[in-house]
């Protein structure tokens, strides 16, 4: 992640270099102090997340990160002001139903259900914090631009993640060096990176926030079909169907 994201940074400060009208801050007090507070609760997520994704199944925790935009019908109204509507209520309504869905679908052996349970609050967690820094990610594009926020954030992100890196890896070494073929994919998931983060900042600038979060969530489908295909995944019929019906509240969120 360390290296994927020192490529998403280069690419973002290529992108800024290029940009034909480049934000121009004239005070960058009130920027720093929502860069600060997007570092530690975008850090304290990412730790939530992975250990969502070390203790549950994929088909159960990534699903659950779709609850943020639920969060968000009080968290957006109360930082800035944006009311859902009444089909935008009733889109958020059905992602939680398929979540729960989900979650009731998780009949585990009874080895691994505590370890599960614990995955699925660490998922909780994080979909809680994203319903906040969400909200500042908004509040910090319209004071910088789509390209200069997340460069400056993820700037702040990369020695965190380099730090956490270092002491995951053996002896506690970071390696300097990567097997070659690692190379490509780590690129392209930089490359990747760049054109989420911009398409999501320019996105919250077009509408509410937690609509845009709430398609970015609908990623939960193509999760649990992976957790299925991929992981050998068991008891996958419900977590199916549940998906399904988060897929369709973002149907409704869109019309």
């Amino acid at each position: 992640m360390a290296w994927s994201t020192l490529v998403s940074v280069t690419g973002l400060a290529l992108a800024r270099l290029l940009d034909p009208n480049p934000a121009v801050i004239s005070d960058p007090r009130p920027l720093t102090g929502l860069l600060f507070f997007c570092l530690i609760g975008g850090s304290a997520a990412n730790l939530c997340y992975f250990k969502a994704l070390q203790l549950a199944p994929l088909s159960v925790a990534m699903p659950v990160l779709s609850l943020s935009p639920v969060f968000m019908t009080l968290t957006s109204w109360w930082m800035l002001g944006e009311r859902a509507t009444a089909a935008g209520l009733a889109g958020i309504f059905v992602i939680l139903a398929g979540t729960c869905l989900i979650y009731l679908g998780n009949r585990e052996p009874p080895e691994s259900g505590t370890s599960s349970k614990l995955g699925f609050v660490f998922a909780l967690a994080t979909s809680a914090i994203w319903s906040v820094t969400s909200n500042l990610d908004k509040q910090a594009v319209r004071l910088a631009d789509p390209i200069l926020y997340p460069l400056l954030l993820q700037t702040l992100f990369l020695p965190v993640f380099f730090y956490v890196a270092r002491r995951t890896s053996p002896g506690g070494k970071l390696r300097l060096s990567l097997p070659s073929p690692a190379w490509p994919w780590i690129i392209a998931a930089g490359l990747c990176e760049v054109v989420l983060i911009v398409a999501q900042m320019t996105a919250i600038l077009q509408t509410h926030v937690a609509y845009v979060i709430a398609v970015k969530r609908a990623g939960a489908v193509l999760a649990v079909i992976l957790g299925w295909k991929v992981l050998g995944e068991t008891n996958i019929s419900r977590r199916l169907t549940g998906a399904l019906l988060i897929a369709s509240g973002v149907a409704v969120l869109l019309l």
